[in-house]
């Protein structure tokens, strides 16, 4: 009864955490990214890079996706959102 009792435990536990959404921050390159992977994810991604900004683009941890990816997200796409390593013109970073 024990051994039962707690394999089901185990399986509703992975099942709830299968269910929330995971998402990543981090620096590459002196680059900040974001990447978000919904539960129900369909093997699509999305990249999106800001356009031109003068002050250098951060994601903080306690901001929500950028509310149209979070359609996108929604879709079961997985999002990775990515600043340059400098601000203002960085067409040197874009092509990398």
């Amino acid at each position: 009864m024990r051994s039962l009792l707690f394999a089901l435990l185990t399986l509703l536990t992975s099942s709830a955490l299968a269910e929330q959404a995971r998402t990543d921050f981090g620096k590459l390159g002196g680059a900040d990214y974001r990447i978000d992977m919904p539960p129900n994810g369909n093997r699509g991604l999305v990249v999106y890079f800001h356009g031109y900004s003068i002050d250098a683009v951060d994601f903080p941890a306690d901001q929500p996706l950028y509310r149209p990816l979070q359609d996108l997200a929604a879709r079961g796409y997985a999002v990775i959102q990515s600043g340059y390593s400098r601000a203002g013109w960085a067409v040197e970073q874009a092509h990398r």
